[in-house]
């Protein structure tokens, strides 16, 4: 792979002219430093667009802007925030470019937390299929959060991983629209968590296979109809995760309750306890 890299690290970096990465599918821009950069000229070619986890500080907020960037190569936030204004499908143009590599969107790196932050104005909002790859490239423990704070909704695609390491998966953002992420699923990682931040509200889509903690702070979690939570019966009492917090839950999906480790249990019975009313 090969990077051209564009760093800030005193005042605000914009850059209005055309980027081409065009070399081949393995060439990213990427936009690092401790200052934001905004790039409101249009990023074309075959490359990628990377959010670089070096140099990383508060003011690491890197903002794509031209709803024309028909770049076909991943986004990826490594580091920092990769703040975009809009985002399609695979092969059409957007903020996030037109991605049609696998994975098309990427989001933290190796231990370095990073966070995609929608922004649009639009006030139907976002939505794409695309797929989100967490911890792209290397290994490692982290926090990969995604905020939706534009005028309208995010709608997103599957989420996995193709690397070890526990995952902690945040969902946040300001806006209470039916803000929704498509199936989290553990892939090759070590654990899969997900934190519902924010007082905004997010809609779980999918056949969610992640075994981890579900935790809702604040705002809304939903589980949409047909859409499944898994939970996994440990090995003598209990479960291994769990869905807590102090925020609002709304469950019109399935559960789904792994009994592989319960079944080398020789007799018993399992009981649920603690259940609350379900919305």
């Amino acid at each position: 792979s090969s990077f051209a890299r564009i760093q800030a690290d005193a005042d605000t970096l914009t850059l209005a002219g055309t980027i081409d990465s065009s070399t081949n599918s393995s060439t990213s821009v990427v936009l690092q430093g401790a200052s934001a950069i905004t790039v409101t000229g249009q990023v074309t070619g075959s490359g990628g667009l990377i959010s670089g986890s070096a140099n990383v500080g508060p003011g690491s907020i890197r903002t794509v802007s031209n709803d024309t960037n028909n770049f076909t190569g991943r986004a990826q936030a490594s580091g920092g925030v990769l703040a975009f204004t809009s985002v399609a499908n695979a092969g059409t143009a957007s903020a996030l470019g037109a991605g049609t590599v696998t994975p098309t969107i990427g989001l933290a790196s190796g231990t370095s937390n990073a966070t995609l932050s929608y922004i649009g104005t639009d006030p139907l909002g976002h939505s794409t299929t695309r797929d989100i790859n967490l911890g792209s490239g290397t290994l490692g423990d982290h926090t990969a959060t995604i905020e939706a704070n534009g005028t309208g909704p995010l709608g997103l695609g599957p989420v996995s991983s193709t690397t070890t390491g526990t995952k902690t998966l945040v969902l946040t953002g300001t806006n209470t629209g039916g803000n929704s992420i498509g199936a989290i699923t553990p892939g090759t990682a070590t654990a899969v968590s997900v934190t519902k931040d924010g007082a905004g509200t997010w809609i779980l889509t999918g056949a969610n296979t992640y075994a981890g903690n579900t935790t809702v702070n604040n705002g809304t979690l939903a589980l949409a109809d047909n859409a499944q939570l898994k939970f996994v019966l440990g090995a003598t009492s209990g479960v291994n995760n769990s869905l807590s917090g102090a925020g609002t839950v709304s469950l019109e999906g399935d559960f789904v309750i792994d009994t592989a480790a319960a079944d080398s249990l020789p007799s018993g019975s399992w009981t649920l306890e603690n259940v609350t009313t379900l919305p």
